[in-house]
């Protein structure tokens, strides 16, 4: 059986020596596979990260049809004065 020649930092991926406790790059403690931290695994922040993109999304759509729309051709008036350029005559009682 082959002896491990380096141990991969999980955080980093840098190369350590096997009997490091610590990475010698990041500093974080290098521990074995079955205790290392998994943020995909947890339900809770699978949650979190499927709600923050439904959110980026949403933004980036609404955003798009803001900027589409803001730029679509405005219909021309062919009236000689359009009604709100015109000032309001004041009412006949006054």
């Amino acid at each position: 059986m082959a002896e491990k020649t380096s141990l991969n930092c999980f955080a980093c991926g840098e190369e350590n020596t096997p009997d490091s406790r610590f990475c010698k790059y990041c500093g974080r403690p290098l521990l074995p596979a079955e205790r290392r931290p998994s943020v995909a695994q947890n339900p809770q922040n699978r949650l979190l990260l499927i709600l923050v993109l439904i959110l980026l999304v949403a933004c980036m759509a609404f955003g798009l049809l803001g900027l589409l729309s803001s730029r679509a051709p405005r219909p021309v008036s062919t009236s000689p004065a359009s009604p709100a350029l015109t000032w309001a005559r004041p009412h006949p009682s006054l």
